[in-house]
């Protein structure tokens, strides 16, 4: 399989990590995640129709698949472990201290800080 690599300033690393974790959350259904999204701030209301229909199978915005679900699409299952992997290099702090497992059938990335 072919490799590549990504040189990225702080800002950069940072937007990516925001946007994996948010992809990786909207894929097992946490649509909650899209009060904050904008300043259009959607109702609840609003999210729990979106995730009726996207998600049929989840009941209320506090209701996920969860990232290692079987319910759980591979794309955020291999999103998660980028964000986890960036995570723990990039900022080692509280969950993110602990060396990261794979959830994905992809495994973990490298990434290392220059």
């Amino acid at each position: 399989m072919k490799k590549y690599n990504l040189e990225l300033n702080e800002k950069q690393v940072n937007v990516i990590m925001w946007a994996l974790d948010l992809y990786s959350r909207l894929n097992c259904g946490q649509l909650g995640e899209l009060r904050d999204l904008n300043e259009t701030h959607p109702t609840d209301e609003t999210l729990v129709k979106l995730q009726k229909e996207l998600f049929p199978k989840l009941e209320g915005l506090n209701h996920s698949y969860g990232i290692a679900g079987r319910e759980s699409p591979e794309r955020a299952k291999i999103a998660y472990d980028i964000y986890k992997q960036i995570h723990f290099i990039f900022n080692p702090v509280g969950v993110y201290s602990y060396k990261p497992y794979s959830v994905s059938k992809e495994g973990l990335p490298e990434f290392s800080e220059k």
